[in-house]
């Protein structure tokens, strides 16, 4: 079997990448209706998670040079999967125009996640078949396609949270130790401190690494409590302090909505009308005017 650089495709891949501590997180595009390959020749002790975006496509998995799958997708089934083990050298080759987001991990990341509460008390996995559907990891990827479009833009603290989603995820449906129950949430001088850092970062460029350790906590044990504690992730929270502090300054009557944006942590103006709209459920201008 031919040895090829990582990622070696034929004429008119689009690539995006994003890092987020142990994760590298890449979207694959091809559009072109034609055969193309890619290897990852390194032999490590990490996983290679891809999740299919875009159907149909047939793919053939080669782990170690040996054949271990040929895969038919039938079209409307977005969301199918192949997780490898790679302590081989992975190849897939693919058929036919693919969208899919790939994440590249080593196992160390998944052990740090099982010593969590509430998390099996192991980092192993066991790859379900390729090809299988799992609308959780399918929720991630796509989330995470509008970072993947402008990485240098994307929310630290967004991307961090859901690479903790998807190892809780994956330990969750395809570890191999059982589960022990949850209990308690955040301390109140925890909650208060991890509130302070989260208000003091509005645009979000604070990771849940930092927070966590604020709060002298692991991050995907201050995740959990912290949704323990006050019904919504921190992500989710933060939306919900964006948006009351873009209230306030609407009511004001004195800037524009561009420097609104600006001043509650948007990228730019549309961000912030999509966001508002979708928490509230009419656009800032309109909300402004009915003041």
């Amino acid at each position: 079997m031919p040895d090829h650089p990582p990622h070696a495709f034929a004429h008119g891949l689009r690539r995006s990448t994003l890092h987020s501590g142990d994760y590298t997180i890449t979207r694959l595009r091809q559009d072109l209706d034609t055969y193309a390959e890619f290897a990852q020749s390194e032999s490590d002790d990490a996983y290679i998670l891809m999740v299919k975006l875009r159907p149909p496509h047939t793919y053939e998995l080669f782990v170690g040079g040996e054949r271990r799958a040929h895969v038919r997708e039938q079209a409307g089934q977005p969301g199918n999967l192949c997780l490898v083990y790679r302590q081989a050298s992975v190849r897939l080759a693919v058929e036919a125009p693919f969208d899919m987001v790939e994440f590249a991990f080593p196992r160390r990341a998944l052990e740090q996640a099982a010593a969590e509460p509430g998390q099996p008390a192991t980092g192993l996995l066991r790859p379900p078949p390729p090809g299988t559907l799992d609308p959780a990891v399918a929720a991630v990827g796509s989330a995470l396609l509008p970072a993947l479009e402008r990485p240098a833009q994307a929310s630290p603290l967004f991307v961090s949270y859901m690479t903790l989603a998807l190892g809780a995820h994956l330990l969750h449906a395809y570890g191999t130790g059982a589960t022990p129950p949850v209990r308690g949430g955040l301390a109140p001088w925890q909650e208060r401190r991890a509130k302070e850092i989260l208000r003091a970062h509005l645009d979000g460029n604070v990771r849940i690494a930092d927070i966590a350790a604020e709060c002298r906590l692991s991050p995907g044990h201050f995740a959990t409590s912290f949704k323990r504690s006050t019904g919504v992730s921190p992500t989710a929270w933060l939306a919900r302090q964006r948006i009351d502090h873009a209230r306030a300054l609407l009511r004001r009557g004195d800037l524009t909505l561009s420097e609104i944006a600006a001043a509650t942590g948007f990228t730019d103006q549309p961000h912030f009308t999509r966001a508002f709209s979708r928490l509230v459920g009419m656009s800032p201008g309109a909300w402004r005017r009915q003041q």
